[in-house]
């Protein structure tokens, strides 16, 4: 249950992504809303890991951080 929670949180993810990118406001103020709602979420991750075993368990936070830097690169993650 755990990994439909986070596969969730990044469907919304993406979803309120795209809807920012076709918003008519300026660049620097895009930014610094994607910045926010990409530390949000990747916030939210760490309080829904996924226990794969005995102390072992898993977070969607460095995906987060890995599509941060794939989209806005390596100052940005």
């Amino acid at each position: 249950m755990q990994f439909l929670n986070s596969l969730g949180l990044m469907a919304l993810l993406a979803i309120l992504y795209g809807s920012l990118l076709r918003r008519l406001i300026s660049e620097s103020l895009r930014n610094l809303v994607i910045g926010i709602l990409f530390g949000g979420a990747a916030a939210m991750a760490v309080f829904q890991p996924v226990y794969l075993g005995s102390g072992v368990l898993v977070d969607a936070r460095n995906l987060i951080v890995g599509c941060a830097a794939a989209f806005f690169g390596p100052v940005d993650a």
